[in-house]
């Protein structure tokens, strides 16, 4: 039985020192409220508390709103942001994109002196206006390795008591927007949902991702599928690790409150009402929250405060329990004696292979439908630790293993939900599937002065301190150029180079063979050392296709550039906007590598440490030698410790290219899948019935594919489409639920189709030495 929820052993209000003890204080309030919520209530994890012990919105939003703002703290945090956000490498593209990007522009620096300029003349009423601003800059830039942690946004999670989700009555019907209880309950002649908030649901739909989301999505189909029912998005979030949380989709539940409920219309004439209720993962009495300006000094401003607002409970989890509560243990396939978690009822019972801790710290399962030998790689995420990455490598070694050996002719990948990863295990999984193609991804990174400062002080130092290794990023030793030799020097890889009014670093890749990258997985990846599989490619690439939502980003697009570029792998979308036509289905980043703040100013701090040896006599001479002067040191950025409130972020470091276009990041480029499918009913109900449409796609029936999807621009290998692709994000929401089928340019009739010019460029990349990239955790910022 899981154990109840406890709050702790919470010393009675009365006996506390809040800093407010006004009855009608709307946070003490909340506290009382979520005491009185939790009593009774099981939380299986740690986080999930904001789902499950609820109380009144309103009450939560009126607590959120009363903490104070400082408007002189608020200009430091803004310039501080400034300092770190820089090292983001796609500022100048989101400023100036090319035509085949569906998003809108944003100037992120411009962006950031707009909110200078509100927070210095007192526009901002509270800590949490400032917080959304940040949040909807974060959904501005469609980019899920950018982000600003928040100060209060996300205290509160407010979340509705049902959700939505998108299906077609056949598969070739468009589909309609539905009560998600009602499909997945299988109500006979379900009503579809025509309104939502007083407006037609389309209209609603695209009005919520602008204001109550930061999906991190570059595709405007791919921002519809994140607001509906997804179990494969779900699992991907809370299967990682016995302590993730559940993660309900971005529909469902919102940082940002949207009032006490939710009004809307069925097509036969009903109405319904779902109510938000909030929650929180902060113990909001054990933390002494009971005012917003409680909340202000306890949680924001830097204190030696050791209260946590992340501890909710000291519950005791078993092991090999997960939150949902449809997950059940059941005899594996392949072994009388081993039961596996299911982790929903819409997963098969009858896995061939789970990946170890699978629902509690692992997600790769694979299946085997003999009727016409279909093989399943169910993959919602590529994320992993130093205890699960040789136990991914190994599911996906076994998978291959079982199906080769049973006769598959047919191989489905399901991506779904997958926002990537570990970028180690994106190449790992490609290689096993293709373990003689050589990856041939290209990558680079913006260049500016704080970097220049930090490549140079630590390529001056970096004989003398293996320390240097600890900062690969900036240390140009790690990378090659795109012809497999070394950088000479840090000056050499730096550059830059002038690009769209910005300057970037060289062009980089990895050698694999080089030693320094070697030993830093802790096992080979396949292909390398010990792990050679004993084929040339698993499966022939005609019979592979990646089931994906759009969704996939970082290490799963880098996965499936892989697949699809080198090894002529298909790719199949599913859901989207209902209407007809094409879908990206690899539409969440797209660039390799994520850091976090902290990583520079990390950095920072250690080659500050390695300047101040050096004596002040020596000093001059020794910058001269360097290439910096004290000015250059002085304006780095500062260190996250002297923000006077805590403040974290992400940026995206490495754009990722290829052969035939270095000068565009593939996270601009317009790129169809192959063929595209709607849900059904069925699928949302046994994701076996989407793995067996994707499967009949896999071997050669394209039937299914939705009119006006196949052969769609961008959706040949070694296409990179910087052009138009023939419509608009506006074009695309103002023909759902038109049965029009779009006139849509062809990778044969699009003026910038580099194939010609990528398939001469990439040929020289298929030869020599192995590549591979940094042995780095890249994980979606969620």
């Amino acid at each position: 039985m899981q154990n109840k929820l406890v709050l702790g052993a919470l010393t009675a209000l009365n006996l506390l020192t809040p800093s407010v003890r006004a009855e009608d204080e709307p946070c003490l309030a909340v506290a009382k409220l979520q005491q009185k919520a939790a009593k009774g209530v099981e939380v299986p994890r740690p986080y999930d508390a904001a789902y499950l012990v609820q109380f009144d919105a309103e009450t939560a939003y009126k607590c959120i709103t009363s903490v104070p703002f400082n408007k002189d703290a608020a200009a430091k945090v803004i310039e501080i942001s400034k300092s770190y956000f820089q090292f983001h490498s796609t500022l100048a593209y989101l400023k100036d994109p090319p035509a085949s990007y569906q998003q809108e522009s944003v100037d992120v620096m411009s962006k950031l002196d707009e909110f200078s300029t509100k927070a210095k003349n007192g526009d901002y009423k509270n800590l949490y206006e400032f917080d959304v601003d940040f949040y909807r800059l974060a959904q501005a830039t469609h980019e899920s390795h950018f982000s600003k942690d928040s100060h209060v946004l996300g205290l509160f999670r407010w979340t509705l008591d049902d959700t939505i989700v998108s299906v077609s009555t056949d598969g070739k019907a468009l589909p309609q927007v539905y009560a998600a209880s009602d499909i997945s309950n299988n109500v006979n002649s379900p009503s579809a949902i025509v309104e939502l908030g007083g407006q037609s649901v389309y209209s609603y739909l695209q009005g919520y991702l602008k204001n109550f989301t930061a999906n991190g999505l570059i595709e405007p189909h791919a921002d519809f599928n994140a607001l509906m029912y997804n179990t494969g998005l779900e699992f991907a979030s809370w299967a990682q690790s016995s302590d993730a949380s559940m993660a309900p989709t971005a529909f469902k539940t919102t940082p940002i409150y949207n009032g006490k409920s939710l009004k809307g219309k069925f097509a036969n004439g009903s109405d319904f009402e779902w109510a938000y209720r909030a929650g929180s993962n902060a113990n909001m009495t054990l933390n002494q929250f009971f005012s917003g300006q409680d909340i202000y000094d306890l949680k924001v401003v830097k204190t030696n405060s050791t209260s946590s607002d992340d501890s909710t409970v000291e519950t005791k989890r078993r092991k090999k329990r997960s939150y949902n509560p449809d997950v059940k243990l059941v005899k594996r396939a392949d072994s009388s004696d081993d039961e596996v978690a299911v982790p929903y009822s819409a997963w098969p019972t009858n896995p061939i292979v789970v990946q170890d801790n699978f629902t509690y710290g692992g997600t790769v399962s694979g299946y085997y439908f003999d009727e016409n030998q279909l093989g399943v790689l169910s993959i919602p995420s590529f994320d992993t630790d130093e205890n699960s990455s040789e136990t991914f490598d190994l599911a996906v070694a076994s998978f291959i293993n079982q199906t080769r050996s049973r006769g598959a002719k047919r191989i489905v990948i399901d991506l779904t939900g997958n926002g990537g990863g570990t970028l180690w295990m994106g190449y790992d999984t490609f290689r096993h599937f293709f373990p003689k193609k050589v990856p041939n991804l290209l990558w680079r990174t913006r260049a500016h002065n704080a970097l220049n400062v930090l490549g140079s002080v630590l390529a001056w130092n970096g004989a003398q301190n293996t320390s240097y290794e600890d900062v690969p990023d900036i240390n140009y030793e790690y990378g090659s150029k795109p012809d497999l030799t070394k950088f000479s020097s840090w000056k050499e890889f730096y550059g830059p180079r002038e690009l769209k009014g910005d300057n970037f670093t060289s062009t980089a890749t990895y050698d694999f063979s080089d030693k320094k990258l070697a030993g830093e997985l802790g096992f080979y990846l396949a292909g390398y050392g010990d792990n050679i599989p004993d084929y040339d490619e698993a499966f022939p690439a005609e019979n592979i296709v990646l089931l994906v939502d759009g969704g996939c980003g970082s290490t799963c697009a880098s996965f499936s550039t892989l697949m699809k570029h080198v090894a002529n792998v298909r790719t199949v979308a599913v859901g989207g906007i209902p209407e007809y036509g094409p879908m990206q289905g690899v539409a969440s980043t797209r660039g390799s590598m994520m850091r976090e703040w902290n990583y520079f100013g990390d950095a920072i701090t250690y080659i500050r440490s390695i300047l101040d040896t050096i004596d002040e006599s020596d000093k001059k001479d020794t910058y001269s030698k360097i290439g910096v002067s004290s000015t250059d040191i002085d304006n780095l950025p500062k260190a996250l410790a002297d923000s006077p409130w805590t403040v974290d972020g992400a940026i995206n470091m490495f754009d990722t290219l290829q052969a035939g276009n270095q000068d565009t990041p593939r996270q601009f480029l317009y790129e169809a899948s192959a063929c595209r499918i709607f849900y059904t009913g069925e699928m949302i109900r046994d994701v076996s019935k989407l793995w067996q449409a994707a499967g009949t796609i896999a071997g050669g029936d394209n039937s299914t594919c939705v009119s006006g999807s196949q052969n769609a621009v961008g959706s040949k290998p070694l296409t990179f489409i910087t052009d138009s692709p023939g419509f608009s994000y506006s074009e695309l929401w103002s023909r759902a639920n038109s049965t029009d089928v779009p006139n849509v340019k062809t990778d044969e009739n699009s003026s910038n189709s580099s194939n010609s010019t990528e398939d001469s460029a990439a040929s020289s990349y298929r030869v020599g030495l192995p590549l591979a990239v940094v042995a780095i955790a890249a994980t979606l910022l969620l």
